[in-house]
């Protein structure tokens, strides 16, 4: 029988997140019948997944035998859905750090820039424009491990989904930065 005190609630959350830690978007990925599919399971681990460079790599490698791509040889569509891949996965990486409760607010920033005005003053009127820059410089940083994790992937494909999939994000952060000085500057 395991004890029951202070340390239980902790070991249990730790093995939750080890759990979920060894499910990795490769695996969920041919679990699921499309991108929506698969992004909706990558969103329920709340961004407990691995996404080193063998992750995206495992990933690329398996979205482009499900849809077969080359350089001379474009389906615009499968670009795009391969965009999307990579982007559900920075996504839910770049939201690290940010409370529970307001994720899926930032989220809907990455998904939906133009409400980006609407959602920023919905969310500092509720945290202020301090949280939000403190929001804006958690994205920041883990849009720079992201990046750094892509630098390490070999040329081809899969590098340039993942370099089209985050380049987004810049913009996003842009629109973010501006959102939170016209804030401020109401104030």
């Amino acid at each position: 029988m395991r004890p029951h005190g202070p340390g239980t609630a902790v070991r249990g959350a730790m093995i939750r997140t080890v759990m979920a830690m060894s499910i990795k978007p490769v695996e969920l990925f041919l679990e699921s019948g499309t991108v929506e599919e698969f992004r909706e399971k990558l969103l329920a681990l709340n961004g407990d997944f691995p996404l080193e460079a063998k992750d995206m790599l495992d990933l690329g490698n398996e979205y482009f035998s499900r849809y077969p791509d080359s350089f001379s040889d474009r389906n615009m569509g499968n670009v795009h859905a391969g965009y999307q891949v990579a982007r559900a996965c920075i996504s839910e990486k770049l939201l690290a750090g940010i409370t529970p409760t307001h994720r899926f607010a930032v989220r809907s920033i990455f998904d939906d820039i133009a409400r980006i005005d609407e959602t920023l003053d919905r969310l500092g009127a509720e945290i202020g424009a301090g949280n939000l820059a403190r929001y804006y410089d958690i994205v920041a940083g883990n849009l720079e491990e992201v990046r750094k994790r892509i630098d390490e992937l070999p040329r081809g494909m899969v590098k340039e989904r993942f370099i089209g999939g985050i380049t987004k994000f810049y913009n996003v952060l842009y629109l973010f930065k501006g959102g939170i000085d016209r804030i401020r500057s109401k104030d």
